[in-house]
């Protein structure tokens, strides 16, 4: 470990790195966050209560637009 305290300054190993979740989410995946179905994910987006992003036409939702979506629903 001698190594380690010459080379960082420490003698405890770094943590390893978090890996994050997919910034963006198909409707099937918003679906099955929010417990709904894939045809009411569109609906919520055709009624602009849920943002998405249509990218060669495929719907992206990032995670706080699910989550926003979510808190207004039980609201």
């Amino acid at each position: 470990m001698a190594w380690r305290a010459a080379a960082t300054g420490s003698k405890q190993a770094p943590e390893p790195e978090v890996t994050r979740e997919s910034k963006w989410y198909s409707t099937t995946d918003a679906a099955e966050r929010l417990g709904i179905t894939d045809r009411a994910v569109r609906l919520a987006i055709q009624e602009r209560r849920l943002n998405a992003i249509n990218l060669h036409g495929r719907w992206r939702i990032t995670t706080e637009d699910i989550e926003h979506f979510k808190a207004a629903r039980a609201a």
